[in-house]
């Protein structure tokens, strides 16, 4: 390194004062040019000249551009971003667009006021990280409401499950969907419970889960608090509420219950179904007609000849003395079947014939459960046991009768002086004949208790016929129409009008009268010769109906 002289005392104006040193790097023979590092030592100034910072250097001016040859051949003189066309040799034709110019960067801010250095600038800085950008406001997802609209059926439906408390799917579809595919049902009541894909936001239905006795998984279907809300409006009297859940032990006790009721309610409809499919059969589209006629083909959830009650509706309540005091004891019947009409039967409390005003059938489903003879009384539940607590409920005074008062438990409960009968439900054929043997070794062990009340075993199947005799002809036309919805019916769906031989007759008569008259009119004319009127013109249409009628 060689230093220079050091420059004149008196500098020029402006410029600074102080040491130069120049470095020079050598570099070995075709080598780049060396890299030159010159540096500024300033000198300090006595006066007050060196305490005035020195001027900011001026701003070099940027290298002037090379002129650069234009592409004339290919790059035509147009507006940048205009589409133009360049005919190239051998007639051909090319069409592009010209790119468009960019725009120019932002000019860089002036450095800061320092001593001129030549030294190699220091790195820049890092740039700060951007800020975050502020989070969108979230706005509230869209109403996502799915509104279903309730049809009649769906709330006889809600009045049927109002009445039962609880039916599975496959007894639905039997008194609200006969003849029709059980899928179509399964996604409705899904959808009035809340589920699938139009499920409702407030459900009428909700799922039972609970396993049969071979242990498989099973689901019935029950009222929320809004599905007895639409129930009521289709009964004609409000359902009473239930107070507790339904345990799931219960819950196969009570669907076989249940399932005499259903048999009950799919007796007409099998009948409507099959005379739906004979009217089909007559017309020109019997698939069309027949799917038609069925859509109004379903059970109601009220019926004037017939009354179903729970097994949470209806308490019997009664003292029993036993071992020198009183004992508060309840009977809570599986289901209570009512059905009105007069009937004759023998009193319980007296043994006289008596004319009721219809009756009471005390309902016990008898699964297999428990014992049919126990050997004490530590077991309620047993079938014989059950009979001696009904048989005094029904026949034994109640407390409180004043003299003369001959009332008992279940008459002072039930004023309507209907008959009561305790009636065992069973599976199957071999139950029924071992609960009917019971039932007959009771009775007579006890003299009396033949005559005290009514009681008998038959399965579901045996049960249903029974009280179908019970209702006779009365229970198809006590089933209400097909237009009770309201709805006007197809002409499709009118029952054919026909006529008995004695209208034949009238109006065969009268044709007859009718055509004998304007044949003495046209005589009568004829002997005044005067022409003769002519006949009317539905003349050879009554002809021809009346000969149809005929055959």
């Amino acid at each position: 390194m060689k230093p220079e002289d050091e420059p004149s005392q008196k500098p020029a104006a402006g410029k600074p004062v102080g040491k130069f040193e120049r470095q020079v790097t050598r570099q070995p023979p075709g080598a780049a040019k060396p890299a030159e590092v010159v540096r500024f030592e300033p000198r300090p100034r006595a006066n007050a000249e060196a305490a005035r910072p020195p001027a900011a250097p001026a701003k070099p001016a940027p290298p002037p551009a090379l002129p650069q040859k234009p592409d004339t051949e290919r790059t035509p003189l147009a507006p940048p971003g205009k589409r133009i066309r360049l005919i190239q040799g051998a007639g051909k034709v090319r069409y592009f667009a010209l790119p468009r110019p960019r725009p120019p960067a932002a000019a860089e801010p002036p450095p800061a006021a320092a001593a001129k250095q030549t030294l190699p600038a220091a790195p820049a800085a890092k740039p700060a990280a951007p800020a975050a950008p502020a989070p969108k406001p979230v706005s509230p997802p869209a109403c996502t409401v799915k509104r279903l609209k309730l049809t009649d059926r769906d709330r006889q439906l809600m009045g049927l499950l109002a009445t039962t408390r609880y039916l599975s799917l496959e007894q639905l579809q039997r008194v609200i969907s006969p003849g029709r595919n059980l899928i179509d049902l399964h996604k409705r009541t899904l959808a009035l419970g809340g589920e699938g894909k139009y499920g409702v936001e407030r459900p009428y239905l909700k799922r039972l889960s609970y396993r049969n006795y071979l242990g498989e998984p099973e689901t019935a279907w029950m009222l929320t608090p809004l599905g007895y809300n639409v129930a009521e409006t289709v009964l004609a009297t409000p359902p009473r509420r239930p107070t507790a859940e339904t345990g799931a032990n219960f819950i196969e006790h009570g669907l076989f219950a249940n399932e005499l009721y259903v048999q009950l309610l799919e007796a007409p409809l099998r009948q409507a179904l099959a005379a739906a499919r004979l009217r089909a059969e007559h017309e020109h589209r019997p698939s069309r007609s027949f799917t038609r006629q069925k859509a109004e083909i379903y059970a109601r959830a009220a019926h004037p000849g017939l009354r179903w009650h729970s097994h949470d509706e209806v308490r019997l309540p009664w003292r029993e003395y036993a071992q020198g005091k009183h004992h508060a004891r309840v009977i809570i019947p599986d289901a209570t079947l009512e059905i009105p009409g007069a009937v004759m039967g023998v009193d319980p409390r007296f043994g006289e014939a008596t004319r009721f005003a219809g009756r009471r059938i005390f309902l016990e489903a008898e699964t297999g459960s428990q014992t049919m003879v126990p050997e004490g009384d530590t077991k309620p539940g047993a079938t014989v046991n059950k009979l001696d607590r009904y048989t005094t409920y029904v026949t034994a005074y109640a407390e409180g009768a004043v003299d003369g008062d001959r009332a008992s438990w279940y008459t002072r409960a039930h004023p309507d002086n209907f008959e009561p009968t305790v009636l065992f439900l069973v599976r199957n054929a071999g139950r029924e004949a071992a609960v009917n043997r019971a039932i007959a070794e009771w009775q007579r062990q006890t003299p009396g208790n033949q005559d005290r009340i009514q009681a008998r075993a038959l399965t579901v199947e045996k049960a249903a016929a029974w009280f179908l005799s019970m209702l006779g002809a009365t229970w198809a036309v006590a089933a209400p129409p097909a237009t009770a919805t309201g709805k006007r019916p197809h002409p499709e769906q009118k029952a054919p009008r026909v006529i008995n031989s004695a209208e034949y007759n009238v109006l065969s008569g009268y044709a007859k009268s009718s055509h004998a008259l304007h044949q003495r009119h046209r005589a009568d004319v004829r002997s005044r010769g005067e022409a003769p009127p002519e006949y009317p013109e539905e003349t050879e249409a009554m002809n021809a109906l009346l000969a149809k009628l005929f055959r």
